[in-house]
């Protein structure tokens, strides 16, 4: 089944437009991205250093934590009784 989008024209009229899978795909999991990003701009060390590397380290350790915490709430019934 492809997703169809209903756009409307100038004049009024409205169009069915068909949209492909992998769009309905995205939509469908975008809110975890979200999620995701929320929470690692929440906790960010995020340190400002000349040395590039020490940035990426930084950006790394954070998306690893981040990544462990969402990995840990899908196995674990603590994080699904004490949501926000």
């Amino acid at each position: 089944m492809v997703p169809a989008l209903l756009k409307e024209k100038k004049d009024g009229t409205v169009v069915q437009i068909n949209s492909p899978p992998c769009v309905h795909n995205y939509n469908a999991n975008m809110g975890a991205v979200d999620k995701s990003d929320q929470l690692w701009q929440s906790y960010a060390i995020d340190k400002k250093s000349r040395r590039w590397w020490r940035r990426l380290f930084h950006f790394l350790l954070d998306l690893t934590m981040v990544t462990a915490y969402n990995i840990y709430c899908q196995h674990s019934n603590w994080c699904k009784i004490h949501q926000m």
